[in-house]
């Protein structure tokens, strides 16, 4: 038997192939007994429709873009990892773009996104410099739908999802006062990003409301390929501090510093407590298991992509300010004093 087309689909079910593409793909309303007709002929012939057809006729690709600024991070393969799993759901594929930090490396994204038929892009809004308002620009210029994920652009009404960063590091604080810590040391990427600027701010905050400051604050390239070395560079300043209490701004500096702490035989948590933040996978296998802030990664690629879904079939982003608020993941890298 020849291989069926859409036309052979049409012409038995006594339709235009427009109104088979608008059943097949939910891009137009069609009455019901007209759609089921439709698709009782398409499993009769183990029909399997042609994207590149149905882009024709839909002017979709049914392919959405996702930009992050590095696959080495767990917490963003979390993210990227939900983002595939829901579009998957709804019959969407998903391109991967990895910046590794490179602001020329983003600009060939997008200039590799211009030459594609991409129905919408999710991208990491990390960044408040010139990097995320490009994006925003060429973006626009084609009419592609765009929503940042795990921060926002300033001044820009581009929709986002992510968590409230600042009240992750108040509630960070908090917790560790609840335990009756008093001293406490940060160990953070680069502040200039704004979500490790808020979750330091939140922190802070706490501590000066109740007459306290940091014993010290030791900043570290946004790089993770770089996290352990400048950890060890600094180990000084890291294991000579009289602190009781230490938080790091992610989860993967707080399993390198289990590590530093371990080779200079520092028990965690008997002699240091330490809380990380991002709740990925390996926070729940190392020892002591990591006590950390959940930062929701699997929602959050969610809620991006129905957002994004919502405006590309139906021209109406659902929200343009989803925040998530994070939680305490309660394990055993914190002891009470």
């Amino acid at each position: 038997m020849k291989n069926i087309t859409i036309k052979d689909i049409a012409r038995e079910a006594k339709v235009s192939t427009c109104t088979v593409s608008h059943a097949l793909n939910d891009t137009r309303y069609v009455k019901k007994e007209t759609k089921e007709r439709i698709k009782k002929i398409v499993k009769k012939y183990g029909y399997r429709p042609s994207y590149v057809a149905s882009a024709m006729v839909t002017g979709r690709t049914r392919s959405v873009a996702i930009i992050v600024p590095s696959l080495k991070e767990p917490s963003v393969i979390e993210i990227v990892n939900s983002v595939e799993m829901k579009l998957s759901e709804h019959g969407y594929s998903l391109n991967i773009y990895d910046t590794g930090g490179n602001f020329e490396r983003e600009l060939e994204i997008i200039e590799i996104i211009n030459r594609r038929t991409i129905d919408g892009v999710i991208a990491f809004g990390i960044n408040e410099g010139k990097e995320n308002k490009i994006i925003i620009q060429e973006l626009d210029k084609r009419k592609i739908p765009l929503v940042f994920v795990v921060g926002y652009v300033f001044n820009s009404d581009v929709p986002y999802v992510a968590i409230d960063d600042y009240k992750g590091g108040k509630i960070t604080a908090e917790y560790l006062l609840s335990k009756n810590h008093k001293s406490f040391g940060l160990v953070f990427y680069d502040s200039k990003i704004n979500i490790f600027k808020e979750r330091k701010k939140g922190f802070l905050e706490i501590l000066k409301k109740n007459g306290l400051c940091a014993n010290f604050i030791l900043e570290l390239p946004a790089d993770i390929t770089l996290v352990k070395d400048k950890i060890i560079e600094n180990k000084d300043i890291i294991l000579s501090s009289d602190v009781s209490a230490v938080f790091a701004s992610t989860d993967m500096i707080a399993i390198y510093l289990l590590d530093l702490y371990r080779d200079n035989n520092i028990k965690i948590p008997e002699e240091v407590s330490l809380i990380g933040f991002d709740n990925i996978i390996y926070s729940g296998l190392v020892s002591p298991k990591l006590t950390t802030i959940d930062y929701h990664q699997s929602e959050i690629g969610a809620l991006a992509v129905e957002n994004l879904i919502n405006k590309i079939e139906k021209n109406k982003f659902l929200k343009k300010k989803i925040v998530i608020d994070p939680n305490i993941i309660e394990r055993e890298s914190v002891k009470g004093l």
